[in-house]
């Protein structure tokens, strides 16, 4: 063998003499030369040893957990072991795992071994902490209508009808019977409360101009004191008919120089003077369609009406283009052609919606379901969307979808605005290129999708259970599917074709529970479904085994702590026919009861009085009836508790009791104002009752959408739920800290993690309590 090293004197090196000079030759004893191993123990191995133990740990479900040893010794392989059961895959030193319901209490060791022995470390456990105070969001995506002030996205608006664009890039917006302001960075808050709709302008000023029926007003004055003032002192000027009709003003103008100019119900162009009067610009109500000048002018029927660059009013009238100078001078554009046709081939006339000027030479359009561009050489020209084809996208030209789209205009930046009112957003769209984006609010994402956190999309969650590993499971109406979430915002669809008519439950053994048709089913872990009570399509409230017994309207079910199902029995409604519109007149039938389900069948009455009914109450918003109080409850929503004990919520006596396993009533909370009038559409369509391991009940409130805890004593605490500036209560799902906000609650459970869990905006939340 040649010495490695040539320039070295190759010399033979033992244990003994080596002291630490290995120069990298990998061996523990090394030979120089030809040489050999002193002692003879070339090939060993030290057996392993443990230098630094794993520790417990505590953590929320969710959150990384990161176990690790630290150990001595040649060719180490390792394996941890759960509850003394090995982990499939976990063979390093580290282990890291996302901490799950099933973790609390779990034990852990790792064992590590070599050729010349083996050795466990000690075991430690995980140990499950409370969730932290607040609402965050496990699976889906947030959006929809609300009322929500906050930044871009994050805010919520519903139904936008109107806006407009001011000096600075600030944007005012009219919805939620409110004006708007958006600032440049996108934040949406709320500037005063604007009742009954209608359109705004912005003036040179910043000043934010309001059009509602017959009132013109301005908004003047400064944060937190607002004041509408009146612009127009007098409209006897401007009445040529003084008739009983109600003198009506539509289609709010400013032109150039900041004069307003309005369309009145007697189809006159009407300007508004220095002196706050309205005078007659153009048109008479006797003309029918005619050009001229003033009076002697005459427009065909309600027209869409801007100004242009040039002090001219653009005026669509029917299918013709006009224009208005500031002298009263209308002239129709010779070439001019019916709306409809330059965009739909087939000839299908497309109705146009608001218009703002584009510069001198024409002007945007609503035009159905898309943005158009009016040219004043009679030429149209789509700008984005599709006219007959509504629907919510972002992208360029065609690619886009607006859901009636109310009302556009230009802002400082030459960007098109856009009120998409029934997607309840706001779009810009670039007029160069026609590409839409989404500037303020979110639009609804409800679909049936599955897959993990924001990828998965939900559509009409009806009702929710949890399980002991903490997973969710939701039935979703539309669909009729079941569906579950795990901790980790994992989506699966479990079954199809479930029953949906009324609450859902799961047993210890998998077997879950719902309602199809007042009977109640039975679905098998593998899918197999059977009656457990009750027969489809019969209404009725008696006791028995299997289809002997009868419902009049199940919905709420839960197991309780000796296994069997108890489901709240609400009353029937049946309504009258050959009622006028603005009233009802129901009969609620039998009800009002939580009925015992064994896992035989077998159904027995455990509270409420079986067969009653409540005949012909009427539903008017003047009349609330002439029904008792007492006769008047009506059962709504039921949760288990963790002693056997009954919380049922009440719909129109706004209140939750609790019951005792024997009947008896423990407490009773007031969580509402009593209602004057019976509540539709049916009151348990939203809202939730849940009951922690620990006791804590919570409800949810849908008049304002509050989360509430029921303490003991009849205590009614908030716990989520806020105010707009406005002092409305908010809607929109708001996440972070408490006490955050909700939108439209359905789906609440508590779930073994120690939160609850809920379907807010098509998303699944969890919400901790702390």
């Amino acid at each position: 063998m040649s010495c490695p090293l040539p320039d070295l004197m190759c010399i033979t090196l033992d244990r003994r003499r080596f002291h630490g000079l290995m120069l990298a030759l990998g061996a523990a004893t090394m030979t120089g030369c030809g040489g050999s191993s002193s002692d003879g123990s070339a090939g060993s191995s030290l057996a392993p040893s443990i230098d630094v133990q794993p520790a417990s740990a505590a953590a929320a479900v969710g959150d990384t957990v990161s176990l690790e040893v630290a150990a001595s010794g040649d060719g180490l392989r390792y394996q941890w072991l759960r509850d003394d059961v090995e982990i499939p895959g976990a063979r390093s030193a580290r282990l890291v795992l996302t901490m799950q319901a099933a973790d609390d209490g779990a034990a852990f060791a790792v064992r590590i071994e070599n050729a010349s022995g083996s050795v466990v470390s000690r075991v430690i456990t995980l140990t499950l902490l409370p969730p932290a105070a607040g609402i965050g969001l496990i699976a889906g995506r947030l959006g929809g209508s609300g009322l929500l002030e906050a930044a871009a996205s994050d805010a919520r608006l519903e139904l936008p009808v109107s806006v407009a664009s001011g000096p600075g890039g600030a944007l005012y917006v009219l919805a939620n019977e409110a004006i708007w302001q958006i600032d440049e960075s996108g934040a949406a808050s709320i500037l005063t409360s604007a009742y009954g709709g209608g359109e705004i302008r912005v003036d040179a000023n910043g000043g934010v101009i309001w059009l509602s029926g017959s009132r013109l007003a301005r908004l003047e004055g400064a944060a937190g004191d607002w004041q509408w003032r009146s612009l127009a002192v007098d409209d006897a000027a401007a009445r040529l008919d003084p008739g009983p009709q109600l003198f009506a003003l539509s289609r709010l103008t400013l032109d150039a120089a900041g004069r307003v100019h309005l369309f009145t119900s007697e189809r006159t162009i009407v300007r508004l003077d220095d002196d706050g009067r309205l005078e007659v610009l153009a048109g008479h109500p006797a003309n029918g369609f005619r050009d001229g000048v003033g009076q002697g002018a005459g427009f065909g029927g309600n027209v869409l009406m801007t100004a242009l660059n040039d002090d001219r009013l653009l005026v669509v009238d029917g299918d013709r283009v006009r224009t208005v100078d500031p002298q009263g001078v209308v002239q129709t554009l010779p070439d001019s052609l019916p709306y409809g046709l330059p965009l739909v081939p087939q000839g299908e006339a497309v109705p146009f919606g608001e218009i703002v000027a584009d510069g001198s030479d024409g002007a945007f359009a609503v035009a159905g379901h898309a943005i158009v561009r009016i040219g004043l050489d009679g030429r149209f020209a789509r700008l984005a969307g599709a006219e007959h084809e509504a629907g919510f996208a972002d992208g360029a030209g065609a690619l886009a979808r607006f859901h009636r789209p109310q009302s556009i205009d230009v802002n400082s930046s030459g960007m098109v605005v856009v009120a998409d009112r029934d997607n309840h957003v706001i779009r810009r769209v670039d007029p160069g290129t026609g590409a839409s984006a989404t500037a303020v609010a979110a639009a609804a994402s409800a679909a049936i999708v599955d897959g993990t956190g924001a990828a998965a999309r939900f559509e009409q969650v009806a009702a929710a259970c949890g399980d002991r590993e903490g997973n969710y499971h939701l039935v979703e109406r539309r669909g009729e599917r079941l569906r579950t979430v795990a901790p980790d915002g994992r989506v699966t669809t479990r079954f199809a074709q479930f029953p949906v008519d009324g609450g859902v439950a799961v047993d210890a053994d998998g077997n879950f529970y719902g309602v199809r048709d007042r009977s109640i089913v039975r679905i098998a872990p593998d899918g197999a479904e059977s009656l457990l009570a009750g027969r489809a399509g019969v209404t009725g409230f008696a006791d028995g085994r299997g289809a002997d017994a009868t419902f009049a309207n199940p919905q709420s079910i839960c197991v309780d702590t000796d296994g069997a199902l108890l489901v709240l029995d609400a009353p029937r409604r049946e309504r009258t026919p050959g009622v006028v519109q603005v009233e009802a007149i129901f009969d609620f039938i039998y009800g009002n009861t939580v009925r015992r389900v064994g896992m035989d069948g077998q159904v027995t009455t455990l509270l409420g009085e079986p067969g009653g009914r409540i005949e012909h109450v009427v539903i008017d918003w003047t009349d609330p009836g002439t029904i008792g109080l007492d006769q008047q409850r009506e059962w709504v929503r039921m949760a288990c508790g963790p002693s056997g004990d009954i919380y049922i919520a009440e719909s129109r006596l706004q209140r939750v009791q609790r019951f005792s396993r024997d009947g008896a009533e423990v407490d009773r909370w007031q969580v509402g104002p009593i209602a004057e009038r019976w509540i539709l559409p049916a009151p348990y369509d939203g809202g939730g009752l849940a009951v922690l391991a620990d006791g804590r009940a919570y409800v949810v409130r849908v008049s304002d959408n509050a989360l509430l805890q029921l303490r003991p004593g009849g205590v009614v605490a908030p716990v989520v739920g806020s105010e707009t500036s406005d002092g409305r209560p908010t809607v929109g799902v708001r996440l972070g800290s408490l006490p955050a906000s909700l939108n439209r609650v359905s789906g609440l459970t508590a779930v073994a993690t120690g939160s609850l869990i809920c379907s807010s905006e098509n998303a699944v939340l969890r919400i901790g309590v702390g």
